[in-house]
């Protein structure tokens, strides 16, 4: 392997700075001149010198490395995922560790840096529009990082749109909307969403949302004769 990545570093180095550097174009990829084996090589190559920085905590070199890998082997959704998780989580923690005594405050430093990370992590949308767990990445980051519910609840929705054996997502929506006291549009979107999942499907988890719709009407006094009232 580290014949084969020095030759392809040599051949294609400057070029591939310079891709990593700048915003990545899902239809340029190919513009390296370098096999999709070998790009997923480099990638691999700068991803792990990237535990240098991190290491170092030292962020913007940790950055320029997973911009790096990621401009070379864009489609790796757990490479996105994880780098908006740690500049989201490490980096702002490095920040807060190094701020003076009058400087600003641990939330406003997470906010920021949870900010930075879902920006971070949405350039990597187009290569993901039809994948439901993106949309549930982008969702927990929205939920964890920006304390944004409304936000986390569209991405939810989407991922659920995308394909309707994305679980989680209906059951986080579901969640959510109890969390934020919306009880009755809780309970109409389980009332909908059930009767449209699998029979016997462990991943479904049809008995805990039946628990959880006979709770609701419990909460709301709904009697089975009562008709629903749509939110």
């Amino acid at each position: 392997m580290k014949p084969l990545l020095s030759i392809v570093i040599a051949l294609g180095g400057a070029g591939l700075i310079y891709a990593g550097f700048h915003a990545i174009d899902p239809g340029a990829q190919s513009q390296t001149g370098v096999g999709s084996q070998a790009r997923e090589i480099i990638s691999q190559w700068y991803w792990v010198k990237g535990y240098d920085s991190w290491m170092k905590k030292d962020e913007r070199s940790l950055m320029d490395h997973y911009r790096l890998a990621l401009a070379l082997n864009p489609n790796n959704l757990g490479y996105w995922r994880l780098a908006a998780q740690t500049l989201a989580y490490d980096c702002a923690a490095w920040k807060i560790a190094s701020l003076p005594a009058n400087g600003p405050t641990e939330r406003a430093i997470r906010a920021e840096y949870g900010k930075r990370a879902l920006q971070f992590y949405e350039t990597s949308r187009p290569w993901f529009e039809d994948n439901p767990d993106w949309w549930l990445g982008a969702g927990f980051l929205a939920e964890r990082t920006l304390q944004d519910r409304a936000l986390a609840l569209s991405y939810f929705k989407t991922a659920l749109e995308t394909s309707d054996q994305a679980y989680l997502a209906g059951r986080l929506m579901v969640r959510l909307l109890i969390e934020e006291k919306r009880h009755r549009e809780a309970y109409y979107f389980l009332k909908e969403w059930y009767p449209r999942l699998p029979e016997n499907c462990p991943e479904a988890r049809k008995p805990a949302l039946l628990e959880w719709m006979r709770r609701l009407e419990d909460y709301l006094e709904i009697t089975e004769t009562e008709p629903l009232q749509q939110p």
